[in-house]
C-alpha cells in the first residue's frame, strides 16, 4: 500500500516542468527518434515562451533528441525564427546534423556548444552515475577533443566560458583527456510503458540507448535530481514482467503519457515491430535489403 501512494503520473507537463530552475543542467535521451522524448522537448519550451521560465538552459544529449522538425530541430525553428537568445545557455551533444537552425545560431554565437564522441558521453553519464568526475580515456589525444586544440567547443562562446572542460593528463608517461561536464539536475526520458510507480519498459524501441545511464546520472549522490519519463502507456502497479523493467521506479519522479505523434520510432515511420525486435521476417536479408534501397532513395 505504501508503494501504490507514492503513484507518479501526472496529467499536467507543465506542472512537472515548472520544477526546472533558470539555468539547470538538463539531460535529455535520444539517438534521433530513438528514445527522444519530443512531447516533453516541446512543452518545455512551450512553458518557457508563456511564462519566460525556465531560462538560460544548459542541455546535454548523447547524440540528438529528434529529427529535422521533431524534438530539439523543431524548438531550434521555434527559436530562431523568434529570435530567442534567452532558453538555452549551453549545449553539449555528439551529432547536430539534423538541425540546420541549431547549426546557425552556433555559427552566429547565440549559445555555447560542444561536441562529443557519442562514446564518450554515453559513458559520462555512467561515470557521474557512478560519483566520478568524467570520463579518462586516451581517446580525442592529438584531436580537435584535446585542450590544446578546440577541447570539444564549437564556437567562441564556448571557448571563452568552458562550462564544458577536458583536461589533459600524463599517467606513467602517456597522455590521457578527462572530459568533464556539469552534472545535470534534471532529466528528461523515454520508455514505452510505466507502472503506477515509475517502473519503465521499452519494448516498442528500436534500441536501449542511454535512457539508465541518464537516470543514474541524475539521481546520483550528493545532489540527486529529478527524472521524468514520457511513455507511451501506464499500466498497474505489479503487472509488468520484472526482465522488461530497463528503468526500476525508484529512479523515475514523474510519468507523462505523451500523445502518439510524440513518440515515433524513427523519423520516417510511426512504428514497426520488426525494429523493436517483436516480429523476425520470413526473409529477413530481402527486408534489410529493401530498407537500405529506401534510406538510399531519402538521400
Amino acid at each position: 500500500m505504501e508503494l501504490l501512494a507514492r503513484k507518479k503520473v501526472v496529467s499536467d507537463p507543465d506542472f512537472v516542468l515548472s520544477q526546472i530552475k533558470d539555468g539547470d543542467v538538463v539531460a535529455i535521451s535520444g539517438f534521433n527518434e530513438i528514445t527522444s522524448p519530443d512531447y516533453l522537448i516541446e512543452r518545455l519550451y512551450r512553458l518557457y515562451v508563456k511564462t519566460g521560465h525556465p531560462r538560460q538552459l544548459f542541455l546535454i544529449s548523447d547524440t540528438f533528441p529528434g529529427s529535422p522538425g521533431r524534438g530539439l530541430d523543431r524548438v531550434a525553428q521555434m527559436m530562431y525564427e523568434r529570435g530567442d537568445r534567452d532558453f538555452i545557455r549551453g549545449i553539449l551533444m555528439a551529432f547536430y546534423g539534423w538541425s540546420e537552425s541549431l547549426q546557425k545560431m552556433i555559427r552566429e554565437e547565440w549559445f555555447e556548444a560542444y561536441a562529443w564522441s557519442i562514446g564518450i558521453l554515453a559513458y559520462w553519464f555512467r561515470e557521474v552515475g557512478s560519483g566520478r568526475p568524467g570520463v579518462l580515456t586516451r581517446v580525442g589525444v592529438g584531436t580537435t577533443a584535446d585542450p590544446r586544440q578546440d577541447g570539444t567547443a564549437l564556437n567562441e562562446t564556448a571557448k571563452g566560458r568552458r562550462t564544458v572542460k577536458v583536461h589533459l593528463i600524463e599517467i606513467d608517461g602517456k597522455e590521457y583527456l578527462l572530459y568533464t561536464a556539469p552534472k545535470p539536475r534534471f532529466a528528461l526520458i523515454r520508455g514505452s510503458t510505466a507502472d503506477e510507480i515509475g517502473n519503465l519498459s521499452l519494448e516498442d524501441e528500436a534500441a536501449y540507448g542511454t535512457v539508465l545511464n541518464i537516470a543514474q546520472a541524475v539521481k546520483a549522490m550528493p545532489e540527486k535530481g529529478t527524472v521524468v519519463a514520457q511513455v507511451l502507456r501506464v499500466a498497474r502497479y505489479g503487472s509488468l514482467n520484472p526482465k522488461s523493467v530497463v528503468v526500476p521506479g525508484p529512479l523515475v519522479d514523474y510519468i507523462i503519457v505523451a500523445p502518439r505523434e510524440y513518440h515515433r520510432q524513427s523519423h520516417t515511420y510511426d512504428y514497426d515491430p520488426i525494429v523493436a525486435g517483436r516480429v523476425i521476417p520470413p526473409y529477413g536479408e530481402t527486408y534489410v535489403r529493401d530498407a537500405a534501397q529506401r534510406e538510399e532513395g531519402r538521400g
